[in-house]
């Protein structure tokens, strides 16, 4: 899938919906303000990105995945990528929890991985885990075993 322009969204996700992203899809982005996944009104959304899927974003505050207004979990396998931005980011909202389970890639461009900002959140790495950037706000960390 391949979306263009400002705010293009490749999925938007919205209210208690389970996204799975599996066979060989691969979603590409380009315009500020975009996401290949954008998860808003949460309230329990839940995406995953299997083993053989690509998440790509590229533009002035284009990340490959971003949660707004909910709580939202992501659990990735393979590769989420922002060329210029945030790999990963985070709802802002104190009172909203973000869950964030790594097996795969996350790529931020501008030297940020994953930014999961405000609320009580968790990032778990897993065996196979790469993190190209940082992570600044993560509030609770697990690192997996083999």
């Amino acid at each position: 899938m391949h979306t263009e322009g400002k705010f293009a969204h490749g999925i938007d996700v919205f209210q208690s919906t389970s996204v799975i992203l599996s066979g060989n899809a691969s979603i590409e982005t380009f315009g500020d303000n975009s996401s290949g996944i954008y998860s808003k009104n949460g309230f329990g959304n839940v995406i995953t990105v299997n083993s053989s899927n690509i998440v790509s974003a590229e533009g002035a505050s284009a990340a490959a995945v971003k949660f707004v207004n909910g709580p939202n979990a992501l659990i990735n396998y393979r590769l989420l990528q922002s060329k210029v931005f945030v790999g990963v980011l985070g709802d802002d909202m104190a009172g909203n929890t973000d869950t964030v389970e790594n097996y795969g890639t996350i790529i931020g461009g501008n030297g940020t991985a994953i930014d999961l900002r405000a609320g009580d959140d968790t990032l778990s790495l897993g065996t196979g885990s790469v993190i190209n950037g940082t992570c600044p706000s993560s509030e609770y960390l697990r690192l997996q075993r083999p």
